[in-house]
């Protein structure tokens, strides 16, 4: 095993053991392990199953002369993705030996399964899959695989393709609808990136397979068996010509270690020992520290009086005792408002991300100060200066409810649109601007795989700063400071034809120390409670300045949204300084924002101009789960040829979203996003604009609660019922 890779299995095992070791017991399931593939299977073959919705699985595999590092996710309750990192430790990472050096081949590459049926009586369950989907298909493969449980004992039997059909113990049945299926054609490499569709479940023969899981007496411990329809003939190495397979049987065992993660140990290919190690997590459960929810009360109003007999001084310390009660409970106050019977206030709060949590608090601070001629109190929450969300209640029923408990979402009202209060009496926080914060944390970025080394790494203090002039007026900068990396082993330059508007990131990141990551200033604005909208300038990311703008249409009743930017872009130079280089570039695109009606998912289509200049659009599909994580993959078609993109065809992604209140002991709504792209090319690349007024808008109403919720299940009727009506 490779001495990186040991330290890898290691390392991951330490995280595994630290982390909350009794979160996974209610999504343990005996016969859902993953492969060595990383989706759920046996040893090298898949099965039919799906492990709970919403569970990501992340894990490491040895089985010689394979390392798999690997992600898997049940995106749907029927359709698992998988992305894999493979080290092969037989082969040298290119056909040149002066290259390549002494390091070892790599592959990435991403499967699909797609669950057809649900095991009934007498019905088994039955799924497709396909494996390295999108890769030069070199170790590409496709199956249909059924599982029936009996009893302890649940059996498979696939029918295995491409690198699963190398046994061919019988002829392809598909070839009996089509003669096309008789032949599957052969591979060359290539640039990869493409679907290879025409390779799919095809050749004359194809091999039959099987296997069986037992679940043992012994709490968390089950045995496997397994037929390999690979026999490896294909898979020789420059060191190793053949790789020795003394049996077509792999057997092995899987055990739930602390309640927390899986060990799956196994004897492969009649000689070679395995170990496949792996944490599961569940997205669409709660987890993680549980944080402050506001307790039962008693509330008692505190002004016996009315608001018209208060004196000016007087009002002035009422306001005061709200804003710094506010302030205590962290929520920082705009505005307190007094009109007729109703009381507002305008907040921002960086400490619940469940909306209702904070709606809760600040109804609660409204109602005990309150003058006994209010009879309504509306919270408004604003971020960056908007109102993205406001709410209402009666006074007496708040009082009654928070007698037996938090507040529930279902039990304010969420107003329509914004009033204009400026005849009421209003009373702006003379404290809240300008405001200064700042914040220091280390990061490290890295790259995985390349040509200079199997890891190359940077440790970084990041300084982040944010100075709040006004209502909607912010300068935001980031400041990096390396500290540590072995960035002087990246040397391969770029080999993209068109514009290096990305593939030029060994430059920006080795040179200089100290670097201005970015300086923003940006104008947010509403022109009504429906259109927002931003204008920006500055240096905007590490390697492009800009000036432009960002509207949007967006209105919580309904499921689609509309917006469009433009900015003026300029490349900036490698120093990350002050200085630009040559390159200008006008890029900017109209988008389309669809909330499906099922499974909390959002489609988003851009179409425009990216920032080498090609033009096009950008595909998104992203789902969030009831505790807040958002899990996405978008992909770019421009008019950019494959040669021209170069290797990968074409720009995909998968990203997430984490909540970092699920980590933490107090709440809190920061997030930590990442995006992971099997290579960096310089087409179909966005301009990164900081804000994003969708988001913004959004999720004080998509977050109202997590608590609680149904997700809705597909239907062609569903799909098209949000384009003509508006949320139910």
């Amino acid at each position: 095993m490779n001495p990186q890779f040991t330290l890898t299995i290691i390392y991951l095992s330490i995280i595994l053991i630290t982390q909350n070791l009794n979160a996974n017991q209610d999504i343990y399931d005996w016969n859902t392990f993953p492969s060595d593939f990383g989706g759920v299977g046996l040893m090298q073959t898949p099965t039919a199953r799906f492990a709970q919705d919403g569970t990501l699985i992340w894990g490491a595999s040895n089985a010689s002369p394979y390392n798999r590092l690997y992600v898997g996710m049940t995106i749907l309750p029927w359709v698992e993705g998988v992305i894999r990192y493979t080290e092969i430790e037989n082969r040298l990472y290119s056909k040149s030996k002066a290259f390549s050096g002494n390091q070892s081949a790599k592959d990435k590459s991403a499967d699909i399964k797609i669950g057809l049926t649900q095991e009934g009586k007498y019905m088994p369950q039955i799924a497709i899959g396909l494996r390295d989907i999108g890769g030069t298909s070199d170790y590409g493969a496709e199956y249909i695989v059924a599982n029936k449980k009996w009893n302890n004992f649940d059996f498979t039997v696939g029918l295995g393709y491409g690198l699963m059909s190398r046994r061919s113990n019988i002829k392809n049945p598909l070839s009996l609808i089509s003669s096309k299926f008789k032949t599957r054609g052969t591979t060359t490499g290539g640039i990869g990136g493409t679907l290879n569709t025409d390779l799919w479940f095809k050749g004359d023969e194809v091999t039959l397979w099987g296997g069986l899981k037992y679940q043992t007496s012994i709490p968390n411990l089950s045995l496997k068996l397994e037929y390999d329809p690979n026999d490896y003939k294909d898979e020789s190495g420059v060191e190793k010509q053949v790789i020795e397979v003394d049996s077509p049987f792999n057997f092995g065992i899987d055990y739930l270690l602390f309640d927390s993660f899986y060990i799956s140990a196994n004897i492969e290919r009649g000689n070679e020992f395995s170990l496949n190690v792996s944490k599961p997590m569940n997205f669409s459960k709660q987890f993680g520290t549980k944080n402050f929810i506001p307790g039962r009360e008693n509330l008692f109003a505190r002004n016996r009086v009315y608001f018209k007999d208060i004196d000016p001084q007087t009002r002035k310390k009422l306001v005061d005792n709200i804003i710094i009660q506010m302030a205590n409970e962290g929520l920082a106050t705009h505005s307190v408002i007094f009109n007729k019977d109703e009381i507002i206030v305008e907040i921002s709060q960086n400490r619940f991300r469940s909306t209702i949590s904070a709606v809760d608090i600040a109804n609660r601070i409204l109602a005990y100060n309150a003058p006994i001629n209010i009879k309504y109190l509306t919270v408004n929450n604003l971020d960056f200066g908007m109102t993205n969300f406001s709410s209402t209640i009666e006074r007496d029923k708040l009082v009654d409810l928070v007698s037996s408990g938090p507040l529930q979402e279902d039990e304010i009202y969420i107003n329509d649109n914004q009033t204009n209060y400026q005849s009421s009496d209003y009373y702006e926080n003379p404290y809240m601007y300008p405001h200064y914060e700042w914040s220091i944390r280390p990061t490290v970025r890295s790259v995985l795989g390349g040509p200079d080394g199997f890891l190359l790494w940077q440790l970084q203090a990041k300084l982040h700063t944010i100075i709040s002039f006004r209502k909607g007026l912010y300068l935001e900068t980031e400041l990096h400071q390396k500290i540590k990396d072995n960035f002087n082993k990246w040397t391969l330059p770029s080999d993209s034809d068109i514009q290096h508007v990305r593939t030029d990131m060994r430059l920006y990141w080795k040179t200089g120390d100290l670097t201005l990551a970015r300086m923003q200033l940006d104008y947010l604005f509403q022109l009504s409670p429906n259109f927002t909208g931003r204008i920006s300038a500055g240096y905007l990311e590490e390697m492009f300045g800009a000036v432009g703008g960002e509207m949007l249409y967006y209105d919580p009743d309904k499921r689609w949204a509309f917006g469009v930017n433009a900015y003026k872009a300029r490349q900036r130079g490698f120093r990350q300084k002050f200085e630009f280089q040559d390159y200008e570039v006008l890029t900017g695109h109209a988008t389309f924002y669809y909330q499906l009606p099922f499974y909390n998912m959002t489609f988003k289509a851009s179409a425009g101009r990216f920032l080498a200049g090609d033009k096009g659009v950008e595909f998104d599909l992203s789902r969030r789960f009831n505790n807040g994580v958002e899990v996405g993959a978008r992909f770019a078609l421009t008019n950019l040829s494959a040669a021209e993109y170069g290797e990968g065809s074409f720009g995909k992604w998968v990203y997430g979203n984490i909540p970092m209140d699920i980590f933490s002991f107090r709440g809190t709504r920061d997030k930590t996003f990442f995006e992971w792209a099997p290579l960096v090319r310089d087409g179909g690349q966005k301009l990164k604009t900081g804000k994003d007024l969708y988001v913004m808008m959004k999720n004080p109403h998509v977050e109202l609660s997590d608590e609680n919720k149904t997700e809705k299940h597909w239907t062609v009727s569903k799909v098209l019922a949000g384009f003509h009506r508006g949320k139910p």
